[in-house]
């Protein structure tokens, strides 16, 4: 909250607003559980904002002695590192660092949205700037759409994934909204912003598409605004209300004196048109993605994705056999038009391909198993045969001979260790047929594999 030029900022409070069903609501206080934490927290304007279903999230913002009365310096102030979070169910306050968020963990009139990718959704911050915490107005640079950043707010990793196609100009103070595809995407329309690149307010408006991170823009513009409020309206859930804002130049330093063009400074977007309204309709068909966006993912985009890690691609890409954008768009880029399961002839085929080819396979192992059966019998009566026409010498019993030794892999043993038997098989002696002593088969020098010490080992 920013006060006025004579006034000095109120007191630091927490207020609720109850809507109720007739479309009216009430405002009350909420009463702090450990008022000592909460009166620590600094009070910025300009924080990126979102929530989850139970908590709400804000990056950044900054403080100056109009926003918190702690505060002496005046604009741009002090820019607050950091991602506050609210749990509106346990009334508790968090304070985590946010030093790995680009540069300075810092961002300025920034947006956020909560996108439900990964076991525990994902934070995903858009545009704004960026400047040390003592901010001047030359410190102040707007980030880049090129690399986005993401937070799990649960993990409290932080991630980045590069993005492709037709980015916004770099902007703060846009709107943005997003609503789920119905091919497991979810896509998010940024509009408007201060830029400065363009020296002024934006009139575009961007669709950014998830897991493609692949930006689109739309060929309908509005009217330049920033400072604006937007929200997804309908049953349909495919309309973006947008409320309020003004015209200026970057910062917002020249505003315009000029009545919005906009009626009561309304405006109404069609996201699945990606095209402005005329009116709002309550009953508005179901939202579907935007045609360019089914494109994208059918004409294989997924399969160009260059991800920044592992771990984000795992956050993002449920399986293989997932399908984006439309039928028949895998995670892996394929896309297969045809569908033999509306076939019944070719599904007739492949039942009965199935079965004589499983019949055939079955009739061939059967065969193998028989030769190797018949093969090992015959072995096995020239062994012994051989066993009683030879009589070495025994095989040495020195429980020292390194040859009786099972180490694990990468340890070292000083003294020496009981004899260990291989996969657990006492060895046996061979009776003679023709003589009144015994002696142990000859084998070679056996080459034993790297295991566990035997149970009885202590050392």
């Amino acid at each position: 909250m920013v006060t006025g030029l004579d006034q000095s900022p109120p007191a630091n409070e927490l207020w609720r607003f109850n809507a109720d069903d007739s479309g009216n609501g009430a405002w009350s206080q909420v009463t702090q559980g450990d008022y000592r934490y909460f009166s620590r927290l600094l009070r910025p304007v300009g924080a990126a904002v979102t929530q989850s279903a139970h908590v709400g999230y804000a990056l950044g913002g900054q403080v100056t002695e109009k926003t918190d009365s702690s505060i002496q310096k005046t604009g741009p102030g002090y820019a607050l590192p950091g991602l506050v979070s609210y749990d509106f169910l346990t009334g508790q306050w968090a304070n985590k660092s946010s030093v790995e968020f680009e540069g300075y963990g810092t961002n300025l009139n920034g947006r956020a949205e909560y996108v439900p990718f990964g076991p525990n959704g994902l934070l995903l911050f858009l545009g704004g700037a960026e400047t040390p915490v003592d901010a001047t107005e030359e410190s102040i640079v707007q980030l880049s759409w090129n690399t986005l950043t993401l937070h799990d707010p649960v993990t409290g990793k932080w991630y980045t994934q590069a993005t492709k196609g037709t980015r916004p100009p770099t902007v703060e103070r846009a709107c943005t909204v997003g609503v789920r595809g119905p091919n497991n995407t979810y896509e998010i329309f940024i509009y408007g912003g201060t830029s400065a690149q363009l020296g002024g307010s934006s009139s575009d408006v961007h669709v950014l598409s998830l897991p493609g991170f692949v930006f689109f823009r739309g060929d309908s513009a509005g009217t330049p605004r920033a400072d604006h409020a937007c929200v997804v309206v309908g049953k349909g859930k495919r309309q973006m209300l947008s409320f309020g804002g003004t015209d200026g130049g970057p910062g917002l330093h020249s505003p315009t004196t000029t009545p919005d063009p906009w009626k009561q400074g309304l405006g109404v977007y069609d996201m699945s048109e990606m095209k402005w309204a005329d009116s709002y309709e309550t009953d508005a068909a179901d939202y579907q993605s935007p045609t360019v966006v089914v494109d994208w993912y059918a004409q294989g985009g997924m399969g160009m994705i260059v991800w920044d890690s592992d771990a984000v691609k795992e956050l993002f890409i449920n399986g293989s056999s997932t399908v984006y954008g439309g039928t028949g768009n895998s995670a892996d880029g394929s896309s297969d038009s045809s569908d033999s399961s509306q076939n019944p002839a070719r599904r007739t085929g492949a039942i009965i391909g199935g079965a004589v080819g499983g019949t055939v396979v079955l009739t061939i192992v059967g065969v193998v198993m028989y030769l190797a059966s018949k093969r090992r019998r015959r072995r096995q009566n020239t062994v012994a045969d051989a066993i009683d026409e030879y009589r070495p010498e025994p095989w040495p019993k020195d429980p020292d001979s390194s040859r009786m030794r099972s180490t694990t892999p990468g340890t070292m043993i000083e003294t020496p260790v009981e004899p260990v038997e291989i996969s657990g098989i006492a060895r046996e002696e061979l009776p003679g047929a023709d003589v009144d002593w015994t002696y142990e088969l000859p084998v070679p020098t056996p080459r034993l594999r790297p295991e566990l010490p035997d149970r009885k080992y202590t050392g």
